[in-house]
């Protein structure tokens, strides 16, 4: 379970900025929270979403955590080969390239809250730090690492069944110690890496990829049954899916960034999957089927909703965290506005399965679907830099039109074209 991300130099971001999943004291519908142990006191949001114009940096934020977690799980194997941290700072500064980029992520797994972070250069990594706290006790550090100086917690050292000295010249100073201890199979690195693990991020739902990884999980019975229980209400004009290997999926190769890449490094199965049809006589009556293939004779908003359903039963059945950019696009609104609802009713998702994700539908805002603490707002100054911030901090009413106020500029995030001051020689 995920509290809080922040990042700092990095792509649009120049200052740090963090987006947070702690619910405030609201009049606000509460089936969107849930307490992520019952001996913490915190409460959490299901989902967070974020809205702001075109080139506001939305996508950036999901590319920030997934740098970051592509550190954590590659820099004990590619610092060798590597002559410097692929970093991506903010470039719109001359300082920029001297300064350090920060990225820290507070997260829950069981009882236990762990605040783990690091700040890069693309030569070293010159601080790393992890905390935890257990419930009603203050909060305390497993390590703090500045440049290769590493200091650590003397109980968690004694505890440790082995020692730690022996791993120590494996910490480069491009190696992030995280990754280290994972490597050696010591328990905090695994819970760490683990975590990021437990991450999914998807900058684009219609890659094949996610529509394998949906056709997948048909061969069990649970997913089956609901994945076919969510089609039908859906209404997309076949009423069964059917799915069979054809080989091993190697799409991920035209990819161009390798980052984007390893979003989607599990290694899935090709499928050829087939979607189930009636076919009528001329008087409407059923009197046969036939099959499309979804990938090639389905629509695309069809192709989406088949993969993210997938996406979305895996993460509340085990509990993950979506990161998700662009999740209205290709969806009618009422539909998209029913997935949103689906995963925040303590119906579906009574475990605490997160999501956040980018949006341009103000459907949303119109019928009031989403808390006030669960939308947020992407600026871009004038001097290229990324800001966030919450609606709610702007309004505390519940009686106004959420979509009035975000058209008119109050919560920013939008972007105003005026036609008449535009000059085009070309008419």
């Amino acid at each position: 379970m995920i509290v809080r991300f922040s990042l700092g130099n990095f792509l649009s971001y120049r200052e740090v900025q963090s987006i947070s999943f702690e619910a405030s004291v609201l009049k606000d519908s509460n089936e969107a929270v849930f307490t992520p142990h019952h001996a913490d006191t915190s409460r959490l949001l299901k989902s967070i979403s974020i809205y702001g114009s075109n080139a506001s940096g939305k996508t950036n934020l999901l590319k920030g955590f997934n740098f970051f977690k592509y550190w954590i799980h590659n820099s004990f194997g590619e610092a060798n080969r590597r002559l410097e941290i692929p970093l991506d700072p903010y470039r719109l500064r001359k300082d920029s390239d001297q300064r350090q980029s920060f990225f820290e992520v507070i997260f829950y797994v069981k009882d236990i809250k762990y605040k783990y972070g690091c700040n890069l250069t693309k030569e070293a990594v010159t601080e790393e730090w992890l905390f935890y706290s257990e419930p009603k006790k203050r909060e305390q550090h497993y390590f703090i690492r500045i440049g290769q100086e590493i200091r650590y917690n003397s109980a968690w050292r004694r505890a440790l069944s082995v020692k730690i000295e022996p791993i120590i010249p494996y910490v480069k100073p491009r190696v992030l110690f995280i990754s280290v201890l994972s490597q050696f199979n010591i328990e905090i690195g695994n819970v760490v890496v683990d975590w990021f693990h437990r991450n999914m991020i998807a900058f684009d739902l219609s890659n094949e990829y996610f529509i394998n990884k949906t056709a997948s999980l048909l061969h069990d019975k649970e997913y089956f049954i609901a994945v076919h229980h969510l089609i039908n209400q859906a209404h997309l004009g076949f009423k069964s899916v059917e799915s069979k290997i054809i080989g091993q999926y190697s799409g991920n190769g035209q990819l161009t960034s390798e980052f984007v890449a390893f979003a989607l490094s599990d290694q899935v199965n090709d499928f050829q999957i087939q979607t189930n049809h009636d076919v009528y006589d001329e008087k409407g009556n059923i009197v046969g089927q036939t099959y499309f293939d979804l990938k090639q004779q389905e629509s695309a908003g069809t192709q989406k909703f088949f993969a993210l359903i997938g996406a979305l039963l895996t993460a509340i059945k085990n509990n993950h965290i979506l990161w998700i950019d662009e999740l209205d696009s290709k969806f009618h609104p009422l539909l998209f506005e029913t997935i949103i609802k689906f995963f925040n009713s303590n119906k579906f998702n009574h475990k605490g399965a997160q999501m956040i994700f980018t949006t341009h539908s103000t459907q949303l805002l119109k019928e009031i679907t989403l808390r006030r603490d669960q939308i947020f707002t992407m600026n871009k100054e004038h001097t290229g830099e990324s800001t966030i911030q919450s609606i709610h901090t702007f309004s505390s009413r519940t009686d106004i039109s959420h979509e009035r106020q975000y058209f008119s500029g109050k919560y920013g995030g939008i972007q105003k074209i005026d036609l008449d001051d535009l000059q085009l020689d070309l008419f």
